[in-house]
């Protein structure tokens, strides 16, 4: 009797094992599970939930489901799959049973990205780090910075005319606006047209087609803005800025619209400096006076210049009058006293609204429902130009350990990109790196760096040793090793394309990004065998 009651228990034994009984317990996925601190990433996420309303998914479920998305290059819809086939992830989600259905939708590891932010996702990439111990603590780093793309298609002024008359057409449904004329037989012949845009036979007519083009989009955004209310236009208006934008920088190119636009430029810096001068008298500002002179001789240029290349010179030429007026009104607002300045607000605040306008008018919107994406060449053969933001990545200089990485909107000048990003692993790891080594796109930045080294390629001095040379030849032939990892957080990790929306979703791309590269190498080494 005792020995049938055994056999079943043994029966019954085999049929509920748990997960770690039936896989391969030297498996990366199962070392690197026990090697995470889960409770730790849960007291610090904790904060972001309440204690009211419905329960919520255990975080490591959560946690574990983002971590194997961005380490298996998943999208959210494909990971919820994985997770239901694999005994692996289950485990590494903290299952202690085989599970037979799928343990959430999607959707909520969206809801779960935005509710966590930035900060929740710095505590796991923290996590990535601090997992490999004191190879991460090392005092030399590398740092160099990348284009994060967005999820936005190649903006040729014929798509984003035809985007702004597909947004119009739908906000004035939605809105129950009838518009009185909206030109849809005309817009497929014109499209069908401008696919033909760089055959040079066609030149005149696609010429012709997006004028007729872009007159249309005007027709029907004034036709739109005309029939709305006063309570509309104020909800639309970031909307309909946008609108004109596009419609601005896809006007002709022509002689007449640059020196319209030059002249109204012109106008506007005569503004400022003028104020420059007026004030400049006060204090003895003899810049004032030259840069007033300049700024006439520049403009006499723009005025006698005629023949081939006006059209680029005359653009060189307001980035140089642009130039000379904000560091007029620099120089006048560093002299002037907190009264003064109280005094001259009003104008001050005018002026720099006139400089902010013309930043803006240089910007190109490069797309509708991203705004913020920025067009950033890097020197590329193959991709003249990218869509998005920059991102800065620091490694460590032996082990290859990404210890901090900053996403900047825009195209900052890589210098000025140097000192968050070193900020940014400082917080991570617990200290300030001594050394840091770039490429020559980083020079001037050591102005910045108090405790910090910074180290640039460049010729060796005449006093140098051979030694020396030696020391410098391999310091900048490791800096070299950051750009295949570059290369393979991008095609493995996510990074080659954002799909997260906003400039908050590039930072948290970037940081699980990262972190994922970083589980990444801890599994590859948790797989290597041990020295004998």
């Amino acid at each position: 009797m005792v020995s049938i009651l055994n056999k079943a228990h043994e029966a019954l034994s085999l049929l509920y094992q748990t997960i770690f009984q039936q896989v391969d317990q030297k498996d990366e996925l199962i070392q690197l599970a026990d090697k995470i601190d889960w409770y730790g990433i849960g007291e610090k996420l904790k904060g972001f939930f309440s204690d009211k309303g419905r329960e919520a998914l255990p975080l490591r479920l959560i946690v574990g489901l983002l971590i194997i998305k961005y380490i298996y290059n998943l999208s959210d819809e494909k990971v919820i799959d994985a997770y239901k086939k694999s005994q692996y992830i289950q485990y590494f989600c903290g299952e202690q049973h085989i599970q037979k259905q799928k343990p959430c939708s999607a959707s909520l590891l969206s809801q779960f990205r935005t509710r966590i932010g930035e900060e929740g996702c710095k505590y796991i990439f923290q996590e990535s780090v601090r997992i490999h111990g004191e190879n991460a603590l090392e005092e030399d780093v590398v740092i160099d910075s990348t284009v994060q793309p967005k999820n936005i298609t190649y903006p040729t002024p014929t798509k984003l005319l035809v985007k702004v008359l597909g947004y119009c057409y739908h906000y004035a449904k939605k809105l129950n606006i009838h518009l009185s004329d909206s030109y849809k037989d005309l817009i497929k012949p014109l499209i069908r047209t401008l696919r033909f845009e760089k055959s040079c036979k066609k030149a005149g007519t696609v010429k012709k087609a997006r004028n007729k083009l872009r007159t249309i989009v005007i027709n029907v955004v004034k036709n739109f803005e005309k029939k709305m209310t006063k309570e509309q236009k104020s909800l639309m208006r970031s909307e309909l800025d946008k609108y004109h934008q596009i419609i601005k920088q896809t006007e002709p190119k022509t002689l007449y619209y640059i020196e319209k636009n030059a002249q109204k430029s012109i106008q506007d810096f005569a503004k400022i400096i003028g104020f420059c001068c007026k004030y400049s008298k006060n204090f003895n500002l003899d810049i004032i006076d030259k840069k007033r002179q300049k700024f006439i001789e520049h403009v006499h240029n723009i005025k006698s210049k005629a023949g081939k290349g006006k059209k680029k010179y005359i653009n060189q030429e307001i980035d140089k009058i642009f130039k000379i007026a904000s560091d007029s009104l620099e120089s006048v607002e560093s002299v002037i006293n907190d009264d003064q300045k109280i005094q001259l607000a009003s104008g001050l605040h005018k002026l720099h609204n006139i400089l902010d306008n013309q930043i803006n008018a240089r910007k190109n919107l490069c797309s509708i429902h991203e705004p913020g994406t920025a067009c950033i060449a890097k020197g590329k053969d193959g991709k003249k130009y990218e869509f998005g933001s920059k991102a800065s990545i620091v490694m460590t200089k032996t082990s290859g350990i990404i210890i901090g990485v900053k996403d900047f909107q825009g195209n900052p000048f890589d210098g000025k990109t140097l000192k968050p990003s070193l900020d940014m692993a400082a917080e991570t790891v617990g200290k300030m790196p001594k050394n840091v080594f770039t490429d020559r796109g980083y020079r001037g930045a050591q102005k910045d760096l108090e405790n910090t080294t910074h180290h640039v390629p460049e010729a060796p001095k005449s006093n140098a040793t051979d030694f020396d040379k030696e020391e410098a030849r391999k310091n900048f032939s490791r800096r070299s090793a950051i750009e295949p990892v570059i290369s393979h957080i991008k095609s493995d990790f996510r990074l080659a394309r954002n799909f997260l929306k906003g400039s908050i979703g590039d930072t948290l791309n970037l940081l699980l990004s990262a972190a994922a590269f970083n589980f990444q190498k801890m599994c590859n080494a948790l797989l290597q065998p041990e020295p004998a």
